[in-house]
Formats: structure tokens, sequence, C-alpha cells
């Protein structure tokens, strides 16, 4: 019951996290999610990574084609984030024991409940997707 809660309650933050944000999320099931730890409007970085890759239609095509659901978890400075998006993404963040080091990209499998964090290395997105998706299936292995 406590899991069908949470199911529901990611579900509704991935909701508002779309309207707020303008990311639409993959909202079906899926057994593999690439998280990505933003600060979306302060870390220079953060900002390249959106704009070269996790805009492109090419990357988001890869993924979906491949059942991997983008979740952005953002930390951001200056706007406003719901109450109920902070808490969700101070829960991803702690469940991953983040850092703190943006940007930080993480692929889990939540049939293994196994993850590997990813760095990104100034690929083009359809080099980075594809090193993704080889990650995302060693895990489950």
């Amino acid at each position: 019951m406590r899991a069908l809660l949470i199911i529901c309650l990611a579900l509704s933050i991935q909701q508002t996290v779309a309207e707020k944000t303008g990311v639409h999320l993959k909202t079906e099931p899926s057994d593999t999610i690439l998280y990505v730890f933003s600060g979306s409007d302060w870390c220079a970085n953060c900002i390249e990574l959106e704009r070269k890759i996790i805009s492109d239609p090419t990357f988001q095509s890869s993924l979906k084609s491949h059942h991997i659901q983008l979740q952005i978890i953002d930390f951001p400075q200056r706007k406003k984030l719901k109450a109920e998006v902070v808490k969700y993404n101070s829960s991803v963040a702690e469940k991953f024991n983040f850092d703190g080091v943006y940007p930080t990209l993480i692929v889990f499998s939540a049939g293994s409940q196994k993850h590997k964090q990813i760095i990104y290395q100034n690929e083009s997105a359809e080099a980075f997707s594809s090193r993704i998706i080889k990650e995302a299936a060693t895990l489950h292995e």
C-alpha cells in the first residue's frame, strides 16, 4: 500500500514539475530512470547540458524508445518550486546520496535496484544517449 502511495505521489509531482519547468516527463511505467540533478537557474554546466543534450529531440526520442524515463531533479536558487516538488527532489537526492556536484546524472533500474552515475563528456546527444542505454542495460544483468 505504501509503495502505491509513493508511486501516486511521484506521478503527481512529475506533473507538477512538468507544469513548473516545462520539462514533460514520461508517466507510463518504466523500469529505468535517468535522474539529472540540476541547478537550472544558476549552474552554467547544467544550463549547457540542458541546451545541448536534455532538450535535444534525438536524445529524448532515444531514451523514450528504450523505455528510459527522464527526471530532472532541480535545485534552483532563484526560482521557487512548490513545497511537494522540493520534498520529492530532496528525497531522491537522499536516496542516491547526492553530494551537491552539478550536474549529476544517475541511471537507475527499479527492477534490480541498481544505479550508476554517468558523467557527461561533451558528447553529441546521440553518442551520450547510446552510452546511457548501454549503461542501463548493464543494470539489468
